[in-house]
Formats: structure tokens, C-alpha cells, sequence
């Protein structure tokens, strides 16, 4: 397989060597409040912008590759983010999850409708605007082979101050309205991430979820009906982030995992609907190779000890994992990232201690990652690392 050609993004002297071989640092934002990463074409001029997003009323959208930035207008208790053309008029609009005050009420998720001008108009997602629910991730997924957006969207259950409301699907049914999909129990899993895959390429979109405390979960979707296919996955439970990728490159989709006690799990699509995963192909214990602790630690900030970014970062074609850590060590710095090497993920290099723990990690294109280092609950910088020009390598 030839490895695809290096983009090189943004401008050498704007980008801080890395300590990764041949990669640099374009700081996206010096320091906010991060709950999730969107990336996406956010103006429709056929370049991937970001997005950084969270409880901050200021959050705003980062345009590349001019770096312009576009502010959004306030929306309560905003949590995370999708995108999506949602009334087909050939412009991306946005569904954000609300965290309704921990569960007591609010304005309720909302659709940010991009209008002609550009700006976004707020409005209610008829059907799916979830009052009650303590929103977490929203992605949109293709449920029904349809044109219309479907969408998944988790709540927060533990600690609500009252009665919560389970995950959720919506299906899409015309321009900004849903109706929930009853069938599917998805309970309070979710909470960390869902990642969207056809596992068994039919043409209709399952997905998997993430969750300290439910069991994670992954679901197939079979001609529209969902079936959770998670009992057979070994270590299906507390995954604190997982991504969705082709370990194998057979274009079928495959994943990994990692849980709070530190096991990277890479999983490979069988080819069977039924069951396409049970045992993991790749297992890597990595507080033993990081030296680190392995589970509990009360200095840890809630969302998680581990992200996973999915990228070449040596150009050889096998997909290799940014494992983001939010460790702190005895001088008040932070373990940093690291990247394992595929196929066996057993050589790995550092990137260096950090001010901050990394909370969230995107992919933006094959080579390059967007990385927060900060959280729903910490700010740090928003970073994109990014293979360097030869003048600015290190």
C-alpha cells in the first residue's frame, strides 16, 4: 500500500517544533475550557475547521487555514457538538447537546442552523431537544440508509440532582424534527464517546460507546435494526475513549480501546455481522511500560486517565495511536502524550512532559491530530500536530 501524500497545513514559522520525529505544534488556542473537539467545514469552503467546545458562552470556531475566528452566541450548559447539513440546503449546521443543570431542566439540546450570511441561528430540534437529559456527546449517524441525519445522543446519569434520562437515538424525519427510536435501551452509556462505524458493510451505520461507569457498547446495525453484539468483546468495560479505524487495511472497520486501568485493546473486524469482534488482537498494558499508576488515582481530573488519537505518524501506512494522559508527576507537570507504533504498538515515543493533561484528541487529517490539552472542568491550550516543513523540523 502507498503511503498518501503529507499536506503540510499551516505556515513553518507559526509552528513550534515537536518532539515527535518531523512534527510541529500549531497552537490553535493558548488556554479554554474544552469538553469536546469538532472537526469539521464549518464555512463550506472545502477546508476542515475547529472547533473546541464546552460549557464557555465564548467559544468559537477557529477557520483554517487563515486562522479567522467565528464566535458563537451563548448557548446554557453547552456541552457536545456535531455537524451535519440538517435541512438540505447544502450548508453544515450543528446539533449541541445541554447539560440542562445537571439534570434539572434547561433550554434543552439546540441546532445552530447556518444561514446564508454565514452566522447561525439557534433553534429547537423538534423531537429531539431532550430537556431533561444531562447532555454529553451528540454525533449523527446514517440509522436508516436515508438521506436525513439520524443521531445519537448520551446523558450523564451519575450524580444528577434528579430523575435522569437514558441515552438516546433520534431518527431524522424531515428539516429539524426527530422522533426517538423507543426500541433501543441504550441506559446512561456514552458518557465519553460514541464512535459511529459499519462494521459489517451493509451501508447502514452502528456505532460504540464509551463509559466509566456502564458497560461499554457496540451495536451493529443490520437493515436499520440495532443489535448489540457486545456480550463476546473481551474487556468491554470502563473504555475511556476508543477509535474507530482499519488496523488491518481489508476496509472492513476496526477499533480500539482503552480502559481506565490502563489496557490498550485493539480489536479486529471479524467479517461476521453477528460477531465481528471478540478478543482483542493487540493487548498492551501501559502502566507498566509508562510507569504509571494503575487505576484510582485521587489526583486524576474525572473524565479519564487516556485519549486516543488514530494517525500515520511515520508515513508507513500503518495507523499508529497518540495515547493522551492526564498523569500528573511530583513537579506539578503533566506525563504528556505519547505515540505507539503500529501494527504491534510496542515502540513508542514521548512528547514530553505538558502544563496540562490532555482531555480530548481528533483526528484531522490522515497525519495530523487536533489534541486539547485541557477539559470540561481545566483550561489549556488547543493544539494541531501536524508533520512539519523541512525548515521547521527539530
Amino acid at each position: 500500500m502507498k503511503a498518501p501524500k503529507i499536506d503540510y497545513i499551516v505556515p513553518s514559522a507559526d509552528c513550534r517544533p515537536s518532539k515527535l520525529p518531523g512534527y510541529c505544534e500549531y497552537v490553535i488556542s493558548p488556554g479554554e475550557e474544552v469538553f469536546d473537539l469538532l472537526v469539521a467545514d464549518l464555512n463550506d469552503d472545502g477546508t476542515l475547521d475547529i472547533y473546541p467546545h464546552g460549557h464557555d458562552s465564548e467559544d468559537k470556531v477557529y477557520l483554517l487555514p487563515s486562522m479567522e475566528t467565528s464566535q458563537f452566541r451563548a448557548q446554557n450548559d453547552r456541552h457536545g457538538c456535531d455537524a451535519a447539513d440538517l435541512n438540505q440546503d447544502g450548508l453544515t449546521d450543528l446539533y449541541c447537546t445541554n447539560g440542562s443543570q445537571k439534570g434539572k431542566g434547561g433550554d434543552g439540546n439546540k441546532v445552530h442552523l447556518r444561514e446564508q450570511n454565514g452566522r447561525f441561528e439557534i433553534l429547537n430540534p423538534e423531537g429531539a431537544e431532550d430537556k431533561s437529559g444531562r447532555g454529553r456527546v451528540a454525533r449523527f449517524f446514517n440509522l436508516t440508509g436515508d438521506e436525513r441525519p439520524d443521531l445519537i445522543v448520551t446523558n450523564y446519569g451519575e450524580n444528577s440532582e434528579v430523575d435522569f434520562e437514558p441515552s438516546a437515538i433520534y431518527k431524522g424525519i424531515a428539516d429539524l424534527k426527530f422522533t426517538q427510536v423507543e426500541a433501543v435501551d441504550l441506559a446512561n452509556s456514552g458518557e465519553l464517546c460514541v464512535e459511529k462505524a459499519d462494521w459489517d458493510g451493509d451501508g447502514y451505520e452502528g456505532f460504540l460507546l464509551c463509559d466509566r461507569q456502564v458497560d461499554s457498547r457496540l451495536y451493529v446495525n443490520q437493515g436499520g435494526q440495532l443489535i448489540n453484539v457486545t456480550e463476546p468483546i473481551k474487556y468491554a468495560k470502563s473504555w475511556t475513549d476508543a477509535k474507530v479505524f482499519d488496523f488491518n487495511n481489508d476496509s472492513f472497520p476496526d477499533f480500539v480501546a482503552v480502559t481506565k486501568v490502563g489496557l490498550l485493546l485493539v480489536f479486529e473486524n471479524s467479517g461476521n455481522a453477528d460477531e465481528p469482534f471478540s478478543k482483542p488482537r493487540v493487548r498492551v498494558h501501559l502502566p507498566k511500560i509508562l510507569d504509571m499508576p494503575i487505576e484510582d488515582n485521587p489526583l486524576l481530573r474525572p473524565r479519564g486517565a487516556y485519549q486516543l488519537g488514530i494517525f500515520d505518524a511515520n508515513n508507513d501506512t500503518h495507523p499508529d495511536i497518540l495515547i493522551g494522559t492526564d498523569y500528573p508527576t511530583s513537579d506539578g507537570l503533566f506525563r504528556g502524550d505519547f505515540v505507539f507504533y503500529g501494527p504491534k504498538y510496542k515502540n513508542y515515543d514521548s512528547l514530553g512532559s505538558v502544563a496540562s493533561g490532555t482531555g480530548h484528541i481528533a483526528s484531522y487529517n490522515h497525519h495530523s491530530l487536533v489534541v486539547a490539552r485541557a477539559g470540561s472542568n481545566w483550561s489549556g491550550e488547543v493544539v494541531l500536530l501536524t508533520p512539519a516543513p523541512e525548515k521547521n523540523q527539530p
